[in-house]
């Protein structure tokens, strides 16, 4: 799932699918304040403007699901 052009997005809850990839870099990750992922058995890495702002605000993933910037 690709959100890349979604600048104002606050919120994303996008737990229990099937995501293989999700890309959230849009040049304004600070303005999304909550994100859950959990529960996407096949979600690795989540593509994002600034991987430590996310590690460090974004709780709501799996275990193992890194941020990336590429």
């Amino acid at each position: 799932m690709t959100l890349t052009k979604n600048q104002t997005l606050e919120s994303l809850f996008c737990g229990d699918n099937q995501l293989i990839s999700l890309n959230v870099k849009s040049g304004y990750n600070t303005t999304l304040s909550r994100l859950g992922a959990k529960n996407n058995p096949n979600l690795s890495c989540i593509e994002v403007d600034d991987a430590a702002y996310s590690f460090s605000n974004w709780k709501d993933v799996d275990a193992g699901v890194r941020f990336s910037i590429n």
